[in-house]
């Protein structure tokens, strides 16, 4: 069976927001295709909703000379939100926390982003894996990956380092001792 599983950048001290303020700097070319690796094998993309009203306000107005730009506008998007009622983003559809888990049997699904969505699947055991992309930076404010998260184990499966100090780092829940 196919997988869940969370992409997400996050800073040395655990903040997740605003990526696109501080990561350029260390995003080169073997991140651009790890990224792309992991979207194009991905069967569809998954957002929160606030992730979604992000992305579907950027990417559409790029064009093909920007990374990535073509790839997130034509992979299929599943968009997880309970204050939205439709999606207008191309190839956009509002699905429930609770198809994810049937939509997997299209394909892995890949998480972009989207703090809350990942928080609740990661409680409630539906997330398969959680793809960390340690960055080299301490930003003492924003939104951290795992505020009010319950304790949960861990387990590493795979560690990626990149050029500029950013390590890729995957983990799976833990199997019970």
């Amino acid at each position: 069976m196919a997988k869940l599983y969370s992409y997400t950048y996050m800073s040395l001290d655990g903040v997740m927001s605003s990526p696109e303020t501080w990561t350029p700097p260390y995003f080169g070319k073997e991140l651009q295709d790890d990224l792309t690796r992991r979207l194009e094998s991905s069967a569809a993309m998954v957002l929160g909703g606030q992730t979604y009203k992000e992305f579907a306000d950027f990417w559409p107005k790029q064009g093909s000379n920007v990374p990535f730009a073509d790839l997130n506008n034509r992979i299929r998007k599943y968009v997880v939100s309970k204050s939205l009622d439709h999606a207008e983003w191309s190839n956009s559809s509002i699905v429930t926390i609770d198809e994810l888990s049937q939509l997997k049997s299209q394909g892995k699904l890949h998480i972009t982003g989207s703090g809350t969505l990942v928080r609740s699947l990661l409680e409630t055991g539906a997330l398969d894996e959680m793809v960390i992309v340690a960055f080299p930076v301490v930003l003492g404010d924003g939104n951290r990956l795992f505020d009010g998260v319950e304790k949960t184990g861990l387990e590493l499966v795979e560690v990626t380092s990149f050029p500029g100090g950013v390590q890729s780092s995957t983990y799976r829940r833990a199997s019970a001792a």
